[in-house]
């Protein structure tokens, strides 16, 4: 059985308007794989995750370009003039609806797995502008979260519909220029 106590996690972060590189790209792979490896050998489950910034024009082709691990929500750039549909293409910087969309797009068709999500922020995004860090907003936070953890229930089931979303869930994540 899988635990969150048995989990590792490591992100590579690569920039499509300045490169990569060829040996970049070759060097971020070797790093995860070793990650990979070690975890495994240490009894962990590596959650290993090459990320694609958003920020520039490029298209979804050169986004999903030589992307190989962690099959993930897959997004043109946040300036891109041609926006992907969830039936095109499918983490970060989408609203949590359309996150939520994209997670349900993916579980309509025929998978030989599971399909689910990994990321926290369509989860997390809503809920933590709604507590603010204040008790007396704990409770409408906690419902918050139950919306979001419903509808990507749904999603991973390929049966949301999105209706009843609130503005803030379709608000856009992305930062321009965002630093790790």
């Amino acid at each position: 059985m899988i635990t969150s106590s048995s989990l590792s996690f490591r992100r590579t972060v690569v920039s499509i308007p300045n490169g990569p590189s060829a040996l970049a790209v070759k060097e971020a792979a070797w790093g995860l794989a070793r990650y990979a490896a070690i975890s495994q050998d240490n009894g962990l489950v590596p959650i290993v995750e090459p990320e694609i910034l958003l920020d520039g024009e490029h298209g979804i082709d050169r986004t999903s370009e030589g992307i190989l691990l962690k099959p993930s929500m897959v997004t043109p750039g946040a300036e891109c003039k041609e926006k992907a549909t969830p039936k095109k293409f499918l983490s970060s910087g989408q609203s949590e609806v359309e996150a939520t969309l994209n997670l349900n797009a993916m579980n309509q068709a025929p998978n030989p797995w599971l399909v689910s999500f990994s990321y926290a922020r369509p989860l997390q995004n809503t809920c933590l502008k709604t507590w603010g860090g204040r008790l007396e907003n704990v409770k409408v936070a906690q419902d918050a979260l139950l919306v979001r953890s419903k509808a990507n229930s749904l999603a991973q089931l390929g049966k949301y519909i999105g209706e009843e979303e609130s503005d803030d869930a379709k608000k856009g994540m992305f930062v321009k220029g965002y630093v790790y």
